[in-house]
């Protein structure tokens, strides 16, 4: 996990973690969208990803929250927000971004969090066990109080090349391996080191002020998600 938070021009910290066997996050707060980069400009293999997602822009990549104890993770559909059930698995079609609601968040009664996840890639799993091969994302309690006191979360999530994996446990306690990166480092460019970019999740501020639907730029049109409780 690639990470810098940043609240105003205040540096906190900064750090690279491998967080499991098959993804692993960068992680960033800036004042702002990280933008995906044009074909010119230097490390544009996100790029080339997107461009190449055409040909399975209907595939639903199942993608597994961990989010601490209580806490829920919903997904928007027209008129309201989808809540399966812990462990929250929910199949996202790639190429698409979507709005997330978290909500149950222990010691902050009747806040909730609005975050995005802009898929990217998807995993080539057996036919008929995708579900079984989610790809991970990590929402930490630290992330969650950083997005409620007003600070943007980004986490980029990418797929670790075997060749370079770190050969440590991350199921362990203390399996992980964390490097600092500079205020300057762009999280998406360092991702790309480590592996193609799955997925980008953005959490902030924002709140709806409306319901769910479809004209609403604040829902991206709604795009399509499966599950297997339904």
């Amino acid at each position: 996990m690639i990470r810098k938070r940043l609240f105003g021009l205040f540096s906190l910290l900064s750090a690279v973690m491998v967080l499991g066997f098959l993804s692993n996050t960068a992680r960033a707060q800036k004042p702002g969208y990280i933008p995906i980069r044009g074909a010119g400009e230097p490390t544009a293999g996100i790029v080339d990803i997107h461009r190449g997602i055409g040909a399975y822009s209907s595939w639903f990549q199942p993608f597994r929250f961990n989010v601490p104890d209580g806490v829920k993770v919903a997904v928007a559909e027209e008129g309201r927000f989808f809540e399966g059930k812990a462990p929250f698995v929910y199949g996202l079609q790639t190429d698409s971004m979507y709005r997330l609601r978290i909500s149950s968040i222990p010691l902050h009664n009747g806040k909730e969090i609005y975050p995005t996840i802009e898929i990217v890639n998807r995993l080539y799993s057996p036919v008929g066990k995708e579900f079984e091969f989610p790809v991970v994302v990590d929402i930490t309690k630290e992330d969650i109080e950083y997005a409620l006191n007003g600070a943007l979360v980004t986490r980029v999530i990418y797929l670790e090349r075997p060749e370079t994996a770190i050969p440590i446990d991350s199921t362990a306690p203390g399996g992980k391996y964390s490097v600092d990166i500079n205020d300057a480092s762009d999280p998406l460019q360092v991702a790309e080191q480590y592996g193609p970019i799955m997925a980008i999740l953005r959490m902030g501020s924002r709140i709806p002020l409306e319901p769910p639907n479809a004209s609403s730029p604040f829902f991206f049109g709604l795009p399509p998600f499966t599950t297997l409780e339904r």
